[in-house]
């Protein structure tokens, strides 16, 4: 059919020489002609496990945008194309539903993994999360408050349209503890800079999750107080 024709024809400039605003276009047309499939062929597109192709063909061009996409600068960047493409890769789309289950997944191209969780899911954790986690690594200094306010403004707008959980559980594997091992190690003689500047900006995402922090913070303050005392 038509749809799959299109699908082959792809640009093959190098990633260097290609705007975000190119692949984004680019994934628009993915997008609309998987709607046409699913609308038109959804019995087929379900009886012959095509959403292997979004694999084949949408997940490189989503590789290749990530790679120029800076999120600290341009965090809803990917808004419009995570929206247009949730439906169409998590099963929500609008085409008809049919009696035809999924074939069990093999083991194919990008990321060569049985997968058992939706194709959406699959693009976030293997594609965006990863970029988004090396951001944080190159750019959080944990003791500058600017940066520190940068990341929250990033996470923050991410938060409004990556799936549930998904901003959650990178703060709680990349941010939370590192924020603790710091204020553990914090001495409030020594220190030039306010703990507060530090700590402050993350505290509308990660509020609960830094109560060890509190913790720590003032068992150091009471004994430096005792210690002062003496």
């Amino acid at each position: 059919p038509y749809p799959l024709c299109a699908l082959a024809v792809s640009d093959e400039r190098p990633v260097s020489t290609q705007s975000t605003w190119e692949f984004i276009r680019t994934l628009e047309k993915y997008a609309n002609i998987f709607d046409e499939i699913q609308s038109k062929y959804a019995k087929e597109y379900h009886k012959f496990g095509l959403q292997g192709l979004v694999v084949t063909y949408v997940f490189p061009v989503f590789h290749k945008l990530i790679t120029k996409w800076d999120p600290i600068k341009e965090p809803d960047l990917l808004k419009e194309t995570i929206n247009r493409w949730k439906p169409l890769l998590s099963g929500e789309s609008s085409a008809p539903k049919t009696s035809y289950p999924p074939p069990p997944q093999e083991e194919t191209g990008f990321g060569s993994q049985k997968r058992n969780i939706d194709v959406f899911t699959e693009l976030i954790e293997s594609i965006v999360i990863p970029k988004i986690r090396t951001i944080l690594i190159v750019h959080w200094k944990i003791k500058d408050k600017t940066s520190s306010e940068k990341c929250v403004h990033m996470l923050q707008a991410l938060q409004l349209y990556l799936p549930n959980g998904t901003v959650y559980k990178l703060l709680n594997f990349s941010v939370v503890p590192l924020i603790i091992q710091q204020v553990h190690k914090w001495e409030p003689v020594r220190d030039k800079i306010k703990i507060s500047d530090w700590i402050h900006p993350w505290i509308p995402l990660i509020n609960d999750e830094l109560k060890p922090a509190y913790d720590a913070i003032q068992r150091s303050l009471c004994k430096f107080w005792w210690q002062l005392a003496r």
